[in-house]
């Protein structure tokens, strides 16, 4: 058994500093929540572990603080800006199935330890994920730890920790003790600093044995009135940097490894906070959001009554001049190398496919019929590549959604989830008809009236229609030249 255990807070703190601010369209703060579930899956997937559990501070002083009142002292409290996504995160976490741990009067990382001496007994190996070097002095033989990042993580074991330091995990603590930790604001011995401490536990074990022999040892006179004046700081140092093992907490590992997942609860809150790109990597394929409707996410369009019927028109001319006199069309056209291949054209009540490239060439020539479609500028691109011209064109739902949301991405699955577009069922008068892109694609008429909608109400009408798409079309001629 593999249990991988989660330093929240520092996590957590990692992302939030180390991505840059990701918002949602009505401006929450998500960076925090996106790094942390991002450097979360990589740990996951790098440990291969069967079970996680993640440790979390509470604002409740600690028995450090009692020890030594100065301790992190001179910390600022947590940034408005971050505390915000606090409660999100957990939220989400605990839809996801992991069990999180916390103790008043210990820290996160007295959880991690003595979950680590718990796994250990078991026989079982322990992986710490945290961005915090204190955890290193938990090495051993069945655990590692990995130092998080953004960027580029390490793995720490027994052999990196000789590498690095050239002494054992726990010897760690002596280290601290002489160097001090001015993030933890703990004093150390003045005049000490991190090269001096390491050669001098190297040398001779541990403040203990320093201390037991300081008349004897050869060391400078300097040092060695540095080492007696700050004797009582260094022993309070060592028991300050040192994680307890024994905090009051569930021990039984298995106890922890009992949480289902409420996937369809995750997706809703992960749609809400707009978070698409990870929710392929962690929702199952098929989860159906459970219904989560909020000022940002309620939907502006109903499900239709009744099933979308399945139509593919052969005498496409017919079609064209009934589609005239209605004059206007939902539409979404496919292109494979710059060829057609064929529309689907959308009703209140019908999908309708044409495949006929002389009557699709005849229809986007037709000025008289609004055009509203997905990608306009792969239409004009197409167009002018024939010599003809796409007119009429008075929508585009990707350009709107790009005008809504810029910093977002509008893959129409994306853009389904993030407007809470409800789905749409087909007929099909031959099932074999029904494909998966037509059943992908069914939702697009719903998806055009809920963004135009929203176009309307945010005055971007004129924005779209007189600078976004004539745009695309120069765009699209560029492309060709």
């Amino acid at each position: 058994m593999t249990v991988l255990l989660v330093d929240g807070n520092s996590i957590l703190n990692r992302a939030f500093y180390g991505i840059r601010p990701l918002t949602t369209k009505d401006g929450r703060l998500t960076n925090a929540i996106y790094g942390f579930l991002n450097m979360l899956q990589k740990a996951k997937t790098a440990s291969k572990a069967t079970c996680t559990i993640i440790a979390f501070d509470l604002k409740a002083p600690t028995f450090r603080h009692k020890k030594y009142v100065a301790y992190k002292a001179q910390r600022k409290g947590m940034p408005p800006e971050l505390y915000s996504q606090m409660a999100p995160l957990k939220e989400l976490l605990s839809y996801l199935g992991y069990p999180m741990v916390t103790c008043e009067g210990y820290e996160a990382d007295d959880i991690l330890g003595t979950l680590t001496k718990a796994v250990e007994a078991t026989g079982g190996e322990c992986v710490i994920a945290t961005g915090d070097r204190d955890s290193l002095q938990l090495v051993s033989e069945t655990t590692c730890v990995h130092l998080a990042s953004t960027k580029e993580d390490k793995i720490y074991d027994l052999m990196k920790i000789d590498e690095e330091y050239g002494i054992a995990p726990h010897q760690l603590i002596d280290v601290k003790a002489l160097q001090g930790d001015s993030s933890d604001n703990i004093p150390g011995v003045a005049g000490i600093g991190a090269k001096g401490a390491l050669e001098l536990i190297k040398a001779h074990g541990s403040i203990e044995n320093i201390y037991d022999n300081l008349d004897t040892l050869e060391i400078k006179p300097a040092l060695k009135l540095k080492l007696q004046a700050g004797k009582e700081s260094a022993f309070l140092s060592y028991d300050l940097g040192t994680i307890c093992c024994d905090a009051p907490i569930e021990t039984d590992i298995q106890s922890y490894n009992t949480q289902t997942p409420d996937y369809p609860a995750a997706a809703a809150l992960m749609t809400d906070l707009e978070l698409f790109s990870l929710m392929k990597k962690i929702i199952p394929e098929n989860t159906t959001p459970s219904k989560l409707v909020t000022a940002t996410s309620a939907s502006l369009t109903d499900a239709p009554a009744q099933p979308l019927q399945l139509v593919f028109v052969q005498e496409s001319s017919k079609f064209f001049k009934a589609l005239a006199l209605q004059k206007q069309a939902v539409f979404y056209a496919n292109f494979k190398d710059g060829e057609f291949e064929n529309a689907y054209f959308f009703s209140p009540d019908t999908i309708t496919v044409i495949s006929s490239q002389s009557e699709f060439v005849k229809f986007l020539g037709d000025e008289d019929i609004e055009k509203k479609t997905f990608c306009s500028k792969a239409i004009y691109k197409y167009a002018a590549a024939g010599g003809i011209e796409f007119k009429n064109c008075t929508f585009d739902a990707e350009l709107a959604a790009y005008l809504l949301n810029p910093s977002g991405s509008y893959e129409l699955e994306r853009l389904f989830a993030e407007y809470n577009v409800p789905s749409t069922e087909v007929n099909a008068e031959n099932e074999g008809e029904l494909t998966e892109e037509i059943a992908s694609l069914a939702s697009f008429g719903l998806l055009v009236q809920t963004l135009e909608k929203l176009i309307e109400e945010n005055a971007q009408h004129k924005l779209l229609c007189e600078i976004e798409i004539p745009l695309a079309r120069v765009l699209a001629k560029m492309e060709l030249a």
